[in-house]
């Protein structure tokens, strides 16, 4: 979290409210002449002040005690001492401290809506005496009220943390203030273990954090945005010990929107050939973006806005790739990718297609993902599956998953794409599965494992995939085996490594993206996900 000049806290005045502020003008052109007010503006800085308990059970009821606050640690060169508070010895036992008596300071160190993300540091002192310094923020005590486990919080408090969040991101925004935005932080627990050796950390989203599994059964990580969203779970284990959890692979929030992603203007699937942002170092980003340039040409760009990637075509029918070349492991079996997604059509639009593709190279084609947008606040989405080197297919029936309520031609929402392949003996036992995750739900699985009829070949028609809601209430795809011959087969082996999405012909579209995990890597025959393939009990 980003520290900001301590001048810009000290000015800040003890209001939870917008204060009517200072753009006032004084006409003085002649003596006694009466000043007029010619403008009238608002001063960003509403403030928090924080309220610390220290346990009174080692020092007793009659130390003077102070909380005293730094900029940084205290143990640190240069830390700055913002406000000493003496502290007041009060009957708690109303609390969920768990204690009748401790000793309650609040700072004077009011914290404005620009510094929500800063963090401080406060230090308990009695008897020349100090304590630990505790490291806080404000973004920090919001999402650990509202995200952490265990934590009571009703509806008034929910929406009150919220538009806290939602008031300091905005003011972040509309000051210009350069510094991490408060939406751009994220509430990280553990299941079954340790985040940063505790049992939730808030971080900036982007971050590495270690996870410290404990437990006799396989743990993960997961992370949380401001809105509550579980946006995956990564670093999965199944044996105790210590591990890097890295929570996005690319977002975007440290590249401006000056940023100039150049496409290559040849035909066929080419990547972006460079990527500028002033002094900036952008090589990780290079090979990350592709398009699909057709022979006749079409409009379209990628370019960043507050700090997501973003596509646009204002034609259609032309593809945003994406691939990640500096996370795919050498054969790998399990790929996974996970993006916050945003898919926005103009107001004169009744639908939109976007279908992404997902694929081995730029020609094997394994599966298509079919978002279809209409102008009633869903997606719906179908499976669609292809053979190999031909235009037939079988669509399989859509799901219409609720993601926005914020416009009939916008969308927002998080994606994830789970695919395994998992080796049998023979190329007729083995099998491939695909799951498809809409804001951290299931909500439809392909698997070749479902499927019950002959394991040498492909279903002859859409009539003989028979689709389910398993117990779990997931829609199931019962995937045809493969036949040993690749030019017939579906879904060969394998796993996809790039991902194309193709909004259909005739249609303007913008598609956001940010946060995006992107790996393809290789897993133990124990570590491939297992889903609920089973059918609900017949009535």
């Amino acid at each position: 979290m980003k520290n900001r000049k301590t001048a810009k806290l000290l000015i800040m005045v003890l209001s939870l409210a917008l204060l009517i502020g200072s753009a006032v003008g004084i006409a003085a052109s002649a003596e006694n002449a009466a000043p007029e007010i010619i403008s009238q503006n608002v001063e960003y800085s509403g403030t928090l002040n924080f309220k610390f308990a220290i346990s009174a059970e080692n020092l007793g009821a009659d130390k003077t005690v102070t909380v005293n606050i730094y900029d940084k640690n205290p143990d640190e060169d240069g830390a700055v001492l913002l406000d000493t508070t003496t502290a007041e010895y009060k009957d708690v036992s109303d609390t969920n401290l768990g204690v009748d008596y401790a000793y309650v300071a609040t700072s004077k160190a009011a914290i404005s809506a620009l510094n929500y993300g800063t963090e401080y540091y406060a230090q308990a002192v009695c008897d020349d005496v100090a304590g630990e310094a505790v490291k806080y923020s404000a973004v920090e005590y919001f999402l650990t009220r509202l995200y952490r486990e265990g934590e009571v919080v009703n509806d008034i408090q929910r929406e009150h943390y919220e538009n806290v969040l939602a008031y300091g991101s905005t003011t972040q925004k509309v000051t210009g203030d350069t510094g991490t935005n408060v939406a751009d932080f994220v509430f990280v627990a553990a299941e079954d273990g340790k985040v940063n050796g505790k049992d939730s950390v808030v971080v900036e989203k982007g971050t590495e954090v270690t996870l410290s599994y404990e437990g006799a059964d396989s743990g993960f990580a997961y992370y949380l945005d401001a809105a509550g969203n579980k946006l995956g779970s990564t670093a999965a284990v199944s044996t105790s010990g210590t591990y890097t959890a890295k929570f996005a692979d690319f977002a975007f929030n440290d590249l401006s929107n000056d940023t100039v992603i150049t496409l290559s203007t040849s035909s066929g699937f080419q990547k972006a050939s460079s990527w500028a942002d002033g002094d900036k170092d952008v090589s990780k980003y290079a090979g990350l973006v592709y398009s699909y340039v057709p022979s006749s040409g079409r409009d379209r760009s990628f370019s960043i806005e507050d700090g997501k990637l973003k596509f646009s075509t204002t034609t259609g029918g032309v593809e945003a790739g994406i691939y990640n070349a500096s996370n795919v492991e050498s054969g790998a079996n399990y790929s996974n990718f996970e993006s916050e997604m945003t898919i926005e059509i103009p107001e004169t639009s009744t639908q939109a297609v976007i279908t992404l593709q997902l694929r081995n190279g730029t020609g094997d084609e394994r599966f298509r993902v079919i978002f279809t947008y209409k102008n009633n606040g869903k997606l719906y989405i179908k499976h669609q599956i292809h053979k190999y080197f031909s235009s037939s297919y079988y669509t399989l029936s859509d799901t219409a998953v609720q993601v926005a309520n914020d416009g009939a031609t916008k969308a927002t929402f998080d994606l994830k794409l789970e695919m395994s392949y998992i080796a049998g003996a023979t190329d007729a036992e083995c099998d491939t599965a695909l799951a498809t995750y809409i804001n951290g739900n299931c909500v439809l699985i392909a698997d070749t494992r479902a499927y019950t009829g002959d394991l040498t070949s492909a279903p002859a028609a859409t009539t003989d995939v028979n689709y389910y809601k398993n117990t779990d209430g997931v829609m199931v795809y019962p995937l045809g085996h493969m036949a040993a011959n690749n030019t017939t087969a579906l879904v060969r082996s394998g796993v996809f490594r790039m991902i194309y999405l193709n909004p259909n012909s005739g249609h303007p579209c913008n598609i956001y993206f940010d946060n995006i995990i992107y790996e393809a890597k290789a897993l133990s025959a124990e570590e491939i996900p297992v889903y609920n393939l089973n059918k609900p009990a017949e009535n």
